[in-house]
């Protein structure tokens, strides 16, 4: 390839990588604001059981029953995904930290004389690590090397959050007008 070319890629590579990094910074921004919806609802079931608990009497037991149900199933919910939440970055810091020290490696290989074994070994490290150049020499299709991995547990996940944000409210003032 020609050396404007690569340059010309190069560019649109990096400017593609930045967009990529805007939307990812956008996407934690918005995790970061639906956990704290669902620390507030949780906060504001709380106070709910609470009341609904000094004031027993007026309430329903199968009120009370599906209210605390409710509870505890949002904190096990809530724990699931801050679970998965640490050991996705866990996993991510640990592959980083390899990826950065074999760069390291490599940099160092390349600048002082001597190392030039480790420098040929960090790089063939380095290929192992990168999927989408495995995929590539491995001759997979440019349709399954840009497919984004699914993550089929967080949507049911959302779905029940949304479905408890929407049905606790409806709960509640069916128990109000005594249709519980």
């Amino acid at each position: 390839m020609k050396e404007e070319y690569k340059s010309i890629i190069k560019q649109e590579f990096l400017e593609k990588a930045e967009n990529y990094k805007i939307l990812t910074e956008y996407q934690h921004k918005y995790f970061e604001q639906f956990l704290n919806v669902k620390l507030a609802f949780l906060t504001f079931l709380g106070v709910i059981v609470t009341i609904v608990l000094n004031a027993r009497k007026s309430f329903s037991n199968i009120f009370l029953l599906t209210l605390i149900l409710i509870l505890i199933i949002l904190f096990i919910l809530l724990a699931l995904e801050l679970s998965f939440t640490f050991i996705d970055i866990v996993k991510t810091a640990k592959k980083q930290h390899k990826i950065t020290m074999l760069a390291k490696i490599r940099h160092v290989a390349s600048i002082r004389s001597g190392f030039d074994e480790y420098g040929i070994e960090s790089e063939k490290m380095l290929i192992k690590l990168d999927p989408t150049e495995q995929k590539m020499r491995n001759g997979e299709s440019v349709e399954k090397i840009i497919q984004f991995p699914s993550n089929k547990l967080s949507i049911p996940i959302f779905i029940m959050w949304i479905l408890v944000f929407i049905s606790t409210p409806v709960l509640f003032l069916l128990e109000v007008l005594g249709k519980i």
